[in-house]
């Protein structure tokens, strides 16, 4: 049971569909595994490409958004270059120009490779037990010029990614079969999420990030001999990594929307990678945070500095004299809804058998009808 390291992604790799939807596990999860959790709701179609992810996949996932507030005042007031305000001002100027997203795409590529951060390919390999599918982005980017640098940063633009949505929705024409083409326009509307800020789609790309940056830390701590024998195997679990391996990956993604920026940061801990490696177990997580805020294009002053410290935040991820990152503790949020009385306990630990408390993920899955209709893939 082995997993193939996948580097930049090409298109030839990706599989079908019906591969992806392969996943749904043979034998009985483990308690709050992400198999099991998406089993509670088995009357809705969960199992799909993130494309199509929904606001329940946050929920299974525990996933949540938060929109921070600019730094504070020392932050703001620390001096950007010279040649970094020109640049930043020339990619204001090209943004703003043109309604075209090819034309978008390159001047947001221009400014990044001013700045030495290279485009690493368009896709990205999002993981889920032993299947991976493709992720399209508007471009995925690393930290360094060096060929060994896992990518950290992928951009978005939110408009293009609503018609991929919308695409992933195959309807007939009108005219060939009304009926069929109003039920997919339909299931497009209802696909689409309440806030576009913060997309599931959002989400996946930022785990997509993490994987390939474990992916490439895996790679490089192989054995020679082990490199030589074969493909990469499937990640070792978090409690099983050495203490020089990272414990948590740091990644950022930019979007554009209207007229603004928008720049992401999740740090995603080993743990939780380790339930989308192997969703059948159960492993302890704390879920996943992403914050966010906004670099409005039309305040220039503040475009340099939220773009300086978006770029500066980039280049930290690998820099030599960073540590590995730790991931902070889940912030406060609403709990979870109680479990139904049918909901299995939590898997006991050795240090306490008679109470555990419920892991992040805690769902409680809707009441099932007399007679379940069946699950449709």
């Amino acid at each position: 049971m082995s997993m193939q390291h996948v580097g930049p992604p090409t298109k030839a790799a990706s599989p079908t569909y019906t591969q992806f939807l392969s996943t749904m596990p043979s034998q009985s999860p483990e308690p709050f595994s992400i198999n099991s959790i998406l089993r509670q709701w088995n009357r809705e179609r969960l199992y799909v490409k993130p494309i199509q992810w929904v606001q329940r996949h946050l929920q299974c996932l525990d996933c949540h958004f938060a929109q921070v507030k600019p730094a504070d005042r020392q932050q703001r007031r620390r001096p950007v270059e010279l040649s970094t305000k020109e640049i930043i001002r020339r990619a204001n100027v090209l943004l703003r120009k043109s309604s075209e997203p090819s034309f978008k795409n390159a001047s947001v590529e221009s400014l990044l490779r001013e700045h030495n951060i290279p485009r690493y390919s368009s896709e990205l390999a999002f993981r889920f037990g032993r299947k991976v599918v493709r992720l399209a982005t508007d471009g995925v980017f690393a930290s360094s010029l060096s060929s060994q640098t896992a990518p950290t940063l992928a951009y978005l633009d939110l408009s293009t990614l609503e018609l991929r949505r919308e695409k992933s929705v195959q309807i007939p024409n009108l005219s060939d079969n009304p009926p069929v083409y109003r039920l997919g326009r339909v299931r497009q509307r209802r696909l689409r999420p309440a806030n576009d800020l913060e997309d599931p789609y959002i989400a996946a790309v930022l785990i997509g990030l993490a994987q390939e940056q474990r992916q490439q830390q895996d790679t490089a701590a192989r054995p020679k001999e082990e490199a030589e024998a074969g493909p990469l195997k499937l990640p070792l679990p978090a409690t099983q990594r050495t203490e020089e391996a990272a414990t948590c990956f740091k990644v950022h993604l930019l979007a554009f929307r209207g007229d603004s920026l928008y720049f992401y940061t999740a740090l995603i801990s080993a743990s939780f990678l380790d339930r989308l490696y192997q969703p059948s177990r159960y492993f302890p997580s704390n879920g996943l945070h992403i914050s966010y805020y906004p670099i409005p294009l039309t305040r220039k002053n503040r475009l340099i500095r939220a773009m300086g410290r978006a770029i500066s935040s980039v280049h930290d991820v690998n820099h030599p004299t960073t540590p590995n990152p730790q991931c902070p503790p889940k912030p406060p949020s609403s709990p979870p809804p109680t479990p139904a009385p049918s909901t299995p306990p939590a898997p006991p630990t050795p240090s306490s058998t008679t109470t555990t408390p419920s892991p992040p993920c805690t769902i409680s899955p809707p009441s099932p009808p007399t007679t379940p209709p069946p699950h449709q893939a």
